[in-house]
């Protein structure tokens, strides 16, 4: 593991900027704050044919009851009061409910899936809501707009969801299984008519449970195929041997949920080791092609750190070579760094959201893009002022081809974030540098010396360090002039960047200055 007190930058060979220029015409700086009152959560972002943004979610109260939230922007960042109650929809129950995804009917309707948790027995069912364009319960769905689904007593978990263009609902997740002595996890595919009813027709009774060894499995994406086969990803774990836990999982069925036996080698399932430790998949798209694209994180070998990982599948379910390295990309540059969710852009590339920090309590939001091939075209890592904690859920791309993604920061408490990015992106700068710098002690002191140190060689001609706050302002400036040297500092506690260039470079990295 990389040492906390040490921390050595490795620059990506890619465009990249840490103060990226979100869109000032969206709320006036780029993103959306909401704050409920406690912590608040976004799960989806799902953008209507007039652009108009649904996000997802939930808020808790400070007993940690939570609640399903669905909050609607206008194009300008603005909450749209023609929606819900000033731009919130709410669902009310005796119990909790979270909000996991939307998807739209083919009536103009806007499905919300989520979970119910019992405040008796602490288990979890499947929640199934439908609300009309102006965010009200549509009273002939289920129980005046909402229905319960518990296949077991245990935890049964919608993860995801899709509409196919009859109307039906279909949802991946999870179904509790005993297996032995065993309460499994078993990665499952559900499927609801129209009105909110389990489709009998579907599966055995509703549902296809694929096998499973390990008792931790989910499918936490799916989506239609054009020729009516669903398309299903998340997590499988294998047999504990001390060697691997959780490897990259996709399956897929035919529209009637028999598991597609064409589809790679295992009746339907295609189950990928990367690392021989934790693979994971949160994110999913279909290409023009066809081909299936997958975005997680994977861990590093004996440092177990979590690096971003894409991967992409031919229609058949084997990974495509031509793809990255031998179908998949691996990129490390932190100790925390994953992929939450993607979307192929129309041109090809790949765009994806996530986390990058120096620990799971020192996040930034992260948004990439690849390039078709699977190589790294820009990266942007961003840090809102006075917040300390940041991940994007989830992405949507606006018509204009605009990156809008939703997620969370975390000052005293987490509030629900949106940004939105130009679809350019092109106000990055261009960093072709794989140069090291070490900075230390990092976290530094408010007094002390802060010490420099190029680990490999660098062109110092015309070489200057910059010092900044959260605001991107420049605090100090020097030429950078020798491989070590050291500077005093004297500064309140936060969170800092510096600035690295030369005649043709230019990096950054972060220095946080503790109490």
């Amino acid at each position: 593991m990389k040492n906390y007190f040490l921390l050595i930058l490795g620059c990506l060979c890619a465009h990249i900027q840490l103060f990226a220029q979100l869109d000032p015409n969206f709320n006036g700086t780029g993103y959306v704050l909401q704050d409920f009152g406690f912590h608040d959560n976004a799960n989806h972002i799902l953008m209507q044919p007039d652009q108009k943004i649904l996000v997802t979610g939930v808020s808790l109260s400070t007993a940690y009851i939570g609640e399903l939230k669905v909050i609607r922007l206008k194009t300008n960042g603005q909450l749209d009061s023609t929606f819900g109650i000033n731009g919130v929809f709410s669902l009310p129950l005796a119990g909790e409910s979270y909000g996991v995804s939307a998807a739209f009917a083919p009536d103009g309707n806007i499905i919300i899936g989520g979970l119910f948790i019992s405040t008796t027995t602490g288990y979890s069912d499947m929640l199934l809501a439908k609300i009309t364009p102006n965010g009200q319960l549509v009273s002939s769905f289920g129980n005046n707009g909402w229905i319960l689904h518990n296949f077991t007593p245990e935890d049964d978990l919608l993860q995801a969801m899709a509409i196919q263009t009859d109307g039906k609902i279909v949802v991946s997740g999870t179904i509790s299984q005993t297996v032995g002595f065993d309460l499994f996890n078993m990665p499952a595919l559900v499927r609801f008519l129209p009105n909110g009813s389990v489709d009998s027709t579907f599966g055995v009774n509703g549902k296809t449970i694929f096998n499973a060894e390990g008792i931790d499995n989910e499918l936490t994406s799916c989506m239609i195929q054009a020729d009516g086969k669903i398309i299903a990803s998340g997590h499988f774990q294998r047999t504990f041997t001390g060697a691997t836990d959780f490897d990259a999982l996709v399956v897929r069925t035919n529209s009637n949920g028999a598991p597609d036996t064409g589809f790679g080698q295992n009746n339907g399932q295609v189950i990928t080791t990367i690392n021989a430790g934790i693979d994971d998949i949160f994110g999913m798209d279909l290409d023009a092609n066809g081909n299936i694209v997958l975005g997680g994180f994977t861990t590093a070998p004996v440092s177990l750190e979590y690096d971003y990982l894409l991967l992409r599948y031919l229609p058949n379910g084997n990974l495509d070579t031509s793809f990255g390295n031998n179908g998949m990309n691996i990129l490390d540059s932190m100790e925390t760094e994953y992929i939450m969710d993607i979307k192929v852009q129309n041109d090809g590339k790949i765009v994806a959201v996530g986390a990058v920090g120096s620990s799971f309590v020192s996040k930034s939001l992260a948004l990439l893009r690849f390039l078709p091939n699977g190589n790294i075209d820009k990266i942007i890592q961003n840090d809102l002022p006075t917040y300390s904690i940041h991940e994007f859920t989830s992405v949507a791309l606006q018509n204009n081809g605009a990156i809008v993604a939703t997620g969370k920061a975390l000052k005293d408490n987490n509030d629900i974030l949106v940004c939105r990015y130009e679809a350019s992106l092109s106000k990055l700068v261009n960093i072709t540098a794989q140069h090291f710098l070490s900075i230390y002690p990092n976290p530094v002191p408010k007094q002390t010396e802060l010490h420099f140190s190029l680990t490999k060689d660098w062109d110092l001609r015309g070489a200057q360090l910059e010092f900044l706050d959260e605001q991107g302002r420049v605090l100090f400036a020097k030429p950078f002039n020798e491989y070590d040297f050291t500077q005093n500092i004297s500064l309140p506690s936060g969170l800092y960047f510096y600035h690295i260039s030369n005649e043709k470079e230019q990096f950054y990295g972060k220095v946080w200055v503790k109490e």
